[in-house]
């Protein structure tokens, strides 16, 4: 982070995990919006009428015991296995969506991108 950021003031790890633990259901989904405008915000302001969106699901592997964690059998791991999305062709995150390990690849897809797809209306959206 600190090289992406270019300065070495950012907080300190154990800050950072103090805050994220201390965020609320309420507070993420806020924290999503506001990613969700942002992005909008940067397309309208660069003109960018056509959106090429990336859904993934991916593997989180986890030791010891966390609550939601479950055996991925695809996998063969116990962990989590979060939908992610961002904008392609800016490779910019759009969101990320916690998953207990033995969900399907596009279980809750439809609902994840819902946001997306009522922000981005105005867009022309494809899927890579």
């Amino acid at each position: 982070m600190k090289q992406v950021h270019g300065t070495t003031d950012l907080a300190p790890q154990p800050t950072i995990s103090r805050f994220l633990s201390a965020l609320t259901c309420d507070d993420v989904l806020h924290l999503n919006r506001l990613i969700l405008t942002l992005a909008l915000d940067y397309i309208r302001t660069n003109h960018i009428d056509t959106v090429m969106l990336d859904v993934d699901s991916t593997q989180c592997d986890i030791f010891g015991h966390q609550e939601a964690a479950s055996f991925n059998a695809h996998y063969g791991v116990t962990g989590f296995h979060p939908l992610v999305a961002y904008i392609a062709q800016l490779n910019l995150l759009l969101g990320i969506k916690q998953r207990p390990g033995n969900q399907y690849t596009s279980t809750g897809v439809k609902e994840f991108l819902a946001p997306t797809f009522a922000l981005f209306a105005n867009c022309r959206l494809m899927f890579s």
